[in-house]
């Protein structure tokens, strides 16, 4: 059982900063995950928290006892990579067995350990393969194998899914949670996919530029995201912004008149979430809407609606009921005023009472 936790943790390569004071509590157990764009600082952060770096400053504890000096085996944790890694010569067999036999386990220990991890993956009949005779899905199972096979108290997995197609991805994610929840081991786990994070994570953890803009539960991430960048970041398709000017009280643009929002700040950005637009009026104080429908992705559940506002902004519309694109030359949409979100010049989530 391993809690790790980040502590104050700066990183700097010559003058440029990596990762900028940051702090994170991973609970025992649980499958955290560090989310963020390509050059975010995920995965130096995770190369920290494994002992293949160093940290400029700061301190990495497990389970409360710091391991700054500690190696990556000292720590006990084990890393899974994007790319598989696994030996071409060797089966799968002794693929996971591999990291067994360099500690010099006994064979009768080493085909126990080996056999219960193939059944954890569902790899029984693929023990004798090559990694040429594997598809990606099941390489990358192996891959995952020869970690579980040491027993880690942390697993340390770094874009794992990402050179799989998308069936095997989904299929492989959710294979991933059981396996975690059935170890009730921690695992932390880095991706740019927000789906891979809102469905696999616990907590995540959302980096910018080296800073932790956000951290908390998937879903309260995704309904109370602290700033632009974090409501921009999660969510398919991505939140409509629109510039707001306040005046005599009420806020307006060429887009939307907004009344009831009592903010301090005469100039407001909203988000309004493409779920969220509705084509019923549900309340007098709704928000209206207009825009003029270009075209329409369908995904059978429900469809996504590409059109252009007065003020020619993009803007999408998801919607579960059927759409005729054809029908219309404008349509009205109306939002909930308990639905937008308002945020201020400087990006930072504002109270909109």
């Amino acid at each position: 059982m391993v809690s790790v936790k980040l502590k104050d943790i700066n990183k700097k390569f010559s003058n440029t900063v990596v990762l900028n004071n940051m702090n994170l509590n991973v609970e025992d157990k649980e499958f955290f995950i560090l989310l963020g764009a390509s050059g975010s600082g995920k995965s130096t952060t995770l190369n920290i928290i494994a002992g293949l770096e160093r940290a400029t400053s700061g301190d990495i504890l497990f389970d409360d006892k710091i391991v700054n000096s500690m190696s990556p085996v000292q720590r006990g944790i084990a890393m899974v990579f994007q790319d598989y890694a696994l030996y071409p010569h060797l089966t799968v067999r002794n693929n996971i067995a591999f990291p067994l036999k360099m500690r010099k386990y006994t064979k009768d220990v080493i085909d126990e350990k080996v056999e219960e991890v193939a059944k954890t993956l569902g790899l029984e009949e693929y023990l004798n393969r090559y990694p040429r005779e594997l598809s990606g899905g099941q390489a990358q199972r192996v891959s995952l194998g020869r970690a579980l096979v040491r027993d880690p108290g942390v697993f340390l997995l770094d874009e794992p899914l990402s050179n799989l197609d998308a069936k095997i991805r989904n299929q492989i994610r959710v294979e991933l949670k059981l396996i975690q929840q059935n170890l009730g081991k921690t695992f932390i786990y880095v991706t740019h996919d927000q789906q891979e994070a809102m469905s696999l994570g616990d907590h995540i953890a959302i980096l910018r530029n080296g800073k932790l803009e956000q951290v908390g539960a998937p879903m309260e991430v995704y309904k109370n995201p602290r700033n632009e960048y974090v409501a921009a970041f999660l969510g398919e398709p991505v939140i409509n912004f629109f510039e707001m000017v306040k005046d005599s009280g009420v806020y307006v643009s060429d887009d939307l008149i907004i009344k009831g929002i009592n903010a301090e700040e005469k100039e407001i950005n909203i988000g309004i979430r493409p779920e969220s637009m509705k084509l019923k009026r549900e309340k007098e104080n709704d928000v209206e809407l207009k825009i003029r429908p270009q075209t329409i992705e369908s995904f059978g559940s429900y469809s996504v609606i590409i059109g252009k506002s007065k003020s020619n902004k993009e803007v999408r519309v998801r919607l579960s009921e059927d759409f005729d694109l054809h029908s219309k030359s404008e349509m009205a949409l109306y939002i909930s005023i308990s639905d937008l979100y308002i945020f201020g010049k400087n990006g930072d989530r504002i109270d909109k009472n």
